[in-house]
């Protein structure tokens, strides 16, 4: 029979994993073992546990798909947290399998022993500890499932080292399917409409359109309906920057000029975006909690929308399938001034990029 520790790799690999990255630790050694066995994942061996999470966090950015990293309990634990903590900020799914000492230890202070649902509780999504090893490969598939589900993050996995050992009734469990929220076509039409009256409009574009088919939709959505993109914070390859609609990065240090500019916007249309405070600049593209000017907000968890800003329109639903249907609508003929306001926005822009020789006394 099977011990647990298979029964986890055999999970990961009907999940589409290929690649784990670890610092190899003696809590989890049933898990390596296991790996060693396997063909269809590369096991990547890392020398600090944060430099193993952050490359699991950009496997993540770079497929779309979770990222997985392996660490040890205690020290190995806590030097990945600053990876889990990236993952929430970035909203990217992560899988983060934490050694554990034995189940028979728990709650004595055995050596490194940490309650990780209090040390990652604030950061992770989800955090199980697995104590049966009946129970562990459905837990893997269930961590799978919530750090791709409505907002991307990490989920945290402890595996006490004693119950890998222990045999397992399931062989892997298959990925459970995710339902992604969709708008309705009443408020695709109803956003198309407000975009096509808006004489200065920009959009705000987030993480959520990272896929290359996602950013393919927003270039032929800005073109059809001549929208300005501004790319959210972390997220400035999400459209071409020397594009003529190309608006800003929301980074910081943007410079007064550019801001000042999108301030003028008489709406702002935000798609697969938190609206954090950097690409909000300080909460003030759009102001909070009231915005100046119209915000519609699209976004595929229902808890971020109306929850710092007022929205004349919240949308919960897919970023990617939002933007193509958008792309998809016919457009009217643009207002009068839409096009001095891309022409303005281009050239703010053209001219922070302008170089300027400089010299200095030596």
């Amino acid at each position: 029979m099977k011990r647990a520790a298979d029964a986890l790799v055999d999970t990961l690999v009907l999940h589409g994993v290929d690649r784990v990255f670890c610092v190899p630790g003696e809590s989890y050694l049933a898990v390596l073992d296991a790996l060693h066995d396997s063909d269809d994942i590369q096991v990547v061996s890392c020398r600090h546990e944060g430099g193993a999470g952050f490359m699991a966090v950009a496997d993540a950015k770079l497929t779309g798909a979770p990222g997985v990293a392996m660490v040890s309990r205690g020290p190995g634990a806590c030097n990945a947290a600053i990876a889990v903590h990236t993952a929430e900020q970035d909203a990217v799914p992560l899988v983060l399998f934490i050694g554990q000492v034995p189940r028979a230890d728990l709650g004595r202070g055995a050596f490194q022993e940490v309650d990780y649902k209090i040390t990652f509780g604030d950061m992770a999504k989800h955090v199980d500890e697995v104590h049966e090893p009946k129970h562990l490969a459905k837990a893997v598939a269930q961590a799978f499932q919530i750090a791709q589900e409505g907002t991307p993050g990490p989920v945290v996995v402890v595996l006490p080292e004693d119950m890998l050992l222990d045999p397992a009734e399931d062989t892997g469990v298959s990925p459970i399917t995710l339902e992604k929220p969709k708008a309705t076509d009443a408020q695709v039409k109803a956003v198309a409409a407000a975009i096509g009256r808006a004489k200065r409009p920009v959009l705000i574009a987030g993480g959520m359109l990272r896929a290359p088919s996602a950013r393919a939709a927003l270039l032929a959505c800005s073109g059809a309906w001549s929208l300005p993109v501004a790319a959210s914070f972390k997220n400035q390859d999400i459209f071409p920057n020397e594009h003529d609609h190309f608006a800003a990065h929301l980074g910081y240090g943007v410079p007064a000029s550019i801001r000042e500019t999108l301030q003028d916007a008489d709406l702002i249309v935000a798609v697969g975006t938190r609206l954090g405070d950097v690409t909000t600049q300080g909460y003030l593209l759009p102001e909070a909690p009231q915005p100046k000017q119209p915000l519609i907000h699209v976004y595929p968890d229902g808890e971020h929308l109306d929850h710092v800003f007022e929205t004349a329109q919240s949308v919960c639903a897919d970023a990617e399938d939002f933007i193509e249907r958008l792309a998809a609508l016919t457009p009217p003929q643009a207002p009068q001034g839409r096009s001095d306001w891309l022409k303005r926005l281009r050239d703010a822009n053209s001219k922070m990029a302008e170089w300027k020789p400089w010299s200095a006394p030596d």
